[in-house]
């Protein structure tokens, strides 16, 4: 990066006066949406790319991050502002909200104009082998999300110290909790491109933090976390209290829970896996699940297997072996009762994951002779085994 990088910053600088001018004249809430995306996208390509040309310490900076986070911040309907309420807005999925947070028309699921954006396209040519990827284009509302998780992630990246070690009072420990946040909140968006720019920048605030430096040190020799405890689980908390009832499952929130547990997974106990078997227990009773009138038709199958889903992650979690493929069985046999019947099971792909995980225990429970001897349990081995995602049962 240091050689590409000073050239990229070489060649801006003659031009910094005029790019500041550009990005920082006027306020982000008098902007238009496209205005906004592309002033966003511009300032993670400098803070990434050329960190030295607006240096953190840039007043102008901080108060364009400030109100930044304040924007997405009252999108997602986490604070509110009455000086907000005429600005239109944009949430963690992508859609735009009124500054009152209002909920937007969720009749349908498509977002404004993106009928019109490129698909993605792959370029092959099989003469010499090449391939080449052009990336589809997402829709303003989803790529200012992106890019706003790319702007936090490069300024935590080029910036590591000043982040970090902010302290509360500054501009920038005033600023950090809630950048923070907002990267936990967009876990849980509908948006896979957000999910995965919010995971990748989590993953890398949290290798930063890690860094073991002499200076980090409290009295007692003990390395000091840059990141503190109650700062995270401030964060993972609403995710866990969606957790309490079942039928506030959603596949974006489970989908945000696995990447956390992915992230976090020393936080996490057997508490967690038993009261996700406790959902997927009630997942049994189709016409009971189907009553509650909380999910679209046939997407209830797909929930409890996001569910099951998490259990591959789970640490410490081979005691649920036989509790597990008992109730895949349980849930297999219901599947015809959530319309429109699904066509294969959407089970047996995670529990393949998860007994991979726990090969001894998953093998020394299926070949127990009376399982063997009983289709239902042999049939249900012989399909997880010629899965590739069940290698280390072989």
């Amino acid at each position: 990066r240091d050689g590409e990088g000073r050239a990229i910053e070489d060649l801006l600088a003659k031009n910094a006066t005029a790019i500041k001018r550009l990005l920082f004249t006027r306020l982000l809430r008098t902007l238009s949406l496209p205005d906004i995306a592309a002033v966003v996208d511009s300032m993670s390509f400098f803070a990434e790319s050329a960190p030295r040309l607006i240096p953190i310490t840039d007043s102008h900076l901080l108060t364009f991050v400030a109100e930044l986070v304040k924007m997405c911040s009252l999108g997602d309907g986490v604070i509110a502002d009455p000086n907000f309420n005429s600005v239109v807005l944009i949430n963690k999925d992508g859609f735009a909200v009124s500054g009152k947070g209002e909920s937007p028309d969720r009749r349908s699921p498509m977002h404004t104009s993106s009928v019109f954006l490129k698909s993605r396209v792959i370029l092959e040519d099989a003469s010499f082998g090449g391939r080449v990827v052009i990336p589809g284009e997402l829709a303003l509302g989803v790529q200012l999300r992106v890019s706003t998780i790319l702007l936090f992630r490069a300024i935590m990246r080029r910036y590591p110290d000043e982040f970090f070690d902010a302290q509360p009072e500054s501009q920038m420990g005033n600023l950090k909790p809630h950048v923070i946040s907002l990267l936990f909140r967009s876990l849980t968006s509908e948006s896979s491109e957000v999910v995965e720019a919010s995971a990748s920048a989590l993953h890398d605030a949290l290798l930063l933090v890690a860094v073991d430096k002499e200076e980090d040190r409290d009295e007692e020799g003990k390395s000091k976390h840059r990141l503190p405890k109650d700062l995270i689980q401030t964060c993972i908390r609403p995710i866990l209290l969606h957790l309490r009832d079942h039928s506030k499952l959603t596949i974006p929130m489970l989908r945000g829970l696995s990447r956390l547990l992915s992230l976090l997974q020393s936080w996490f106990n057997k508490t967690l896996g038993e009261k996700l078997l406790d959902h997927l227990h009630k997942f049994t009773d189709a016409e009971k699940i189907i009553s509650l009138q909380v999910f679209k038709p046939g997407e209830e199958p797909l929930v409890a297997a996001a569910v099951m889903d998490i259990f591959s992650l789970l640490p410490q979690a081979s005691g649920f072996v036989e509790a597990l493929v008992k109730t895949t069985i349980r849930l297999e046999a219901v599947l015809p009762r959530y319309p429109p019947c699904q066509s294969a099971s959407p089970y047996r792909e995670p529990l393949a994951r998860y007994l991979n995980r726990h090969p001894q225990s998953a093998v020394g429970f299926f070949l127990e002779e009376h399982r063997l001897s009983n289709p239902m349990y042999s049939d249900l081995f012989k399909d997880i085994i010629k899965r590739d995602s069940a290698e280390s049962l072989l």
